[in-house]
């Protein structure tokens, strides 16, 4: 259901699930900012896109090419295709899993940045599993 549009932004809440090219992203609620015509002005010709970050909260699931994550929030930045998941944050890829509070994917560099939390003794964890055999022949780091 959408709930709220400006010139720039739409809000969906319930059960929204919504598609960017290869990626998935399912939450209770998303805001959807979009570029002004200003900002598509200054674009180069060559990249022609509408989408300039999204906001997800409330059971986050995303799924992009491999790679699943959830989390508690997501931020999505469309120019620099950075994701950041907050809160409970974990992301799954080819069996291999990371865990903190926030995880910050960057998913054209295949790069993934992972931070704790503010509390004592919260960490961070991962878990890799070579040759992808998975928790049961894998190994824990």
């Amino acid at each position: 259901m959408v709930s709220m549009k400006t010139d720039n932004a739409v809000l969906f809440t319930g059960n929204v699930d919504a598609k960017q090219g290869q990626m998935t992203i399912r939450s209770a609620e998303m805001t959807v900012y979009y570029l002004s015509a200003e900002e598509k002005a200054k674009l180069p010709q060559s990249e022609e896109r509408s989408l300039k970050k999204l906001f997800a909260s409330g059971n986050v699931e995303i799924q992009n090419e491999g790679m699943t994550g959830t989390g508690d929030k997501m931020e999505y930045y469309e120019a620099e295709r950075k994701m950041i998941l907050i809160g409970n944050s974990k992301v799954w890829q080819d069996n291999n899993l990371v865990t903190g509070q926030t995880v910050i994917v960057y998913l054209d560099q295949g790069k993934s940045i992972v931070e704790r939390g503010e509390k004592k003794g919260e960490r961070v964890k991962a878990f890799f599993y070579p040759g992808g055999e998975g928790p049961q022949g894998g190994q824990q780091q």
